[in-house]
């Protein structure tokens, strides 16, 4: 495992009247990979792009495309988005009815896999899988205050550390400003 710091900008900072710019502007900066935080309105309040948006940016960069599936029953989506082009998937422990069912059908697409956790979410939930993830993300959440960024997350868990310790995979922490 390496300890170097990987980027992945997500599009949902991007001006999208500029799009394909800005991802060839990422990839030229050094980005590596693009992150595109895709949500179904119901998972989370907020809507954004499908598959669509996947299948467009294929055509402008040979980076790898990460999808961050913050919706209900992933399952249903997957092959859409492996077919446009995602090249990894994160998916959510939380909202998930089946999530090892998840990870072995993205895995079967030959697609890297990933699990986001909320702040909440003990780390411990994602034992029994965490030998079929490339990735865990433990989302740290902060609000934008007078121009600083406020971290309202609880302290580390100890569960998370001994995964890392313990797994070949990647934990990354994303720290959000709203």
């Amino acid at each position: 495992m390496t300890d170097a710091v990987k980027l992945a900008p997500s599009i949902l900072a991007a001006d999208f009247a500029h799009l394909g710019d800005q991802v060839a502007e990422a990839e030229r900066a050094g980005a590596d990979r693009i992150h595109i935080d895709v949500m179904d309105g119901h998972f989370v309040p907020n809507l954004s792009m499908g598959a669509p948006i996947i299948r467009s940016l294929r055509r402008v960069t040979r980076l790898p495309l990460e999808a961050h599936l913050m919706i209900l029953n992933p399952d249903f989506f997957v092959d859409a988005f492996a077919q446009a082009g995602t090249d990894s998937f994160l998916v959510h422990w939380e909202g998930n009815n089946d999530l090892s069912r998840t990870v072995q059908r993205i895995k079967v697409l030959g697609k890297r896999v990933g699990v986001a956790i909320n702040p909440a979410t003990p780390a411990a939930v994602l034992e029994d899988i965490l030998q079929d993830l490339d990735q865990v993300q433990d989302r740290i959440l902060a609000r934008r205050r007078r121009k600083r960024a406020r971290p309202i997350a609880p302290p580390p868990r100890k569960s998370a550390q001994s995964c890392k310790d313990s797994v070949r995979y990647r934990l990354v922490l994303v720290i959000e400003h709203r």
